[in-house]
């Protein structure tokens, strides 16, 4: 099923489409490219608030299409440290190269 999704070796992936990347002791966290193609046109992305403790696979919060609302689960257990607050002014832009690495930390 790769067919033209980028599926980046150095990520760990939930069979529900979050990617995580370690990165010292942070981890990023992200949707896989194939979960944001199928959303197709995104409307609107709830963030969790930084600070917030989340279990693993703990709802982070929702990505929402024209298609479907989504939760975006975390697939590892900690803190957020930091959010891509980037997304909210560029939803027309979720797809692709860049935000497959752009997650949250």
């Amino acid at each position: 099923m790769k067919g033209d999704f980028q599926i980046p070796a150095e990520l760990y992936y939930t069979k529900e489409h979050e990617w995580v990347h370690v990165e010292g002791a942070d981890c990023r966290i992200g949707v896989t490219d194939y979960a944001q193609n199928s959303l197709h046109e995104i409307v609107y992305v709830d963030l969790p608030k930084v600070g917030a403790k989340v279990a693993q696979m703990q709802s982070l919060g929702t990505v929402e299409s024209v298609k479907a609302v989504a939760d975006v689960y975390s697939p590892i257990a900690g803190v957020v440290l930091q959010v891509n607050s980037e997304l909210s002014d560029a939803l027309s832009s979720l797809t692709g190269a860049r935000t497959i690495r752009d997650g949250l930390r």
